[in-house]
């Protein structure tokens, strides 16, 4: 998990238990959004594939 969610106690552990899949959290979430945000805007393909699904 990445971004706010991450930081809400227990919400690994709710998904995991209603999705049944492994939810694993990133140690620095709130970084790991703004770093994948700063990669999508310099390069203009990868944000119009992100923008268009």
């Amino acid at each position: 998990m990445t971004g706010g969610g991450a930081l809400i106690r227990n919400m690994d552990i709710r998904l995991q238990r209603e999705t049944g899949l492994p939810i694993l959290i990133d140690k620095d979430a709130l970084l790991s959004v703004a770093l994948g945000g700063g990669k999508a805007i310099e390069d203009p393909e990868l944000l119009e594939a992100i923008s268009n699904s």
